[in-house]
């Protein structure tokens, strides 16, 4: 049932309305998505559903490896952050290099592959 049916069952009494106030809350700051492609295997798998945070600055903001959510007209792409404002990336045959050092990424599939 969609929260909009619940809201006017909730607001009469004193718990419904904090719980319908988190429901709207929660609902203004987080979404989900879909991921649809191999680009972020073996983290996510097509077809997986993921919680967006709309705010990150609300939540200590983005740091590198964090996954975030491109929302384009024409598709929403999901992505890592391998480099903040001032960072120095070169991408290369080995791997990614921030600020001229070999970046940790312990989430790719030789990542994963070196972990079994």
């Amino acid at each position: 049932m969609p929260i909009a049916f619940l809201l006017p069952a909730l607001r009469d009494t004193p718990m419904g309305r904090m719980i319908a106030g988190t429901l709207l809350t929660l609902g203004a700051v987080l979404t989900f998505a879909e991921v649809d492609g191999k680009s972020m295997e073996p983290t996510y798998l097509t077809g997986d559903v993921v919680v967006v945070n709309r705010y990150p600055g609300l939540t200590g903001g983005l740091d590198t490896g964090a996954v975030v959510i491109l929302d384009r007209p024409d598709n929403a792409y999901i992505k890592r952050v391998v480099g903040l404002g001032g960072d120095r990336i070169q991408v290369g045959p080995r791997g990614v290099k921030r600020n001229g050092e070999m970046a940790e990424e312990g989430y790719t599939h030789e990542a994963a592959d070196r972990s079994h």
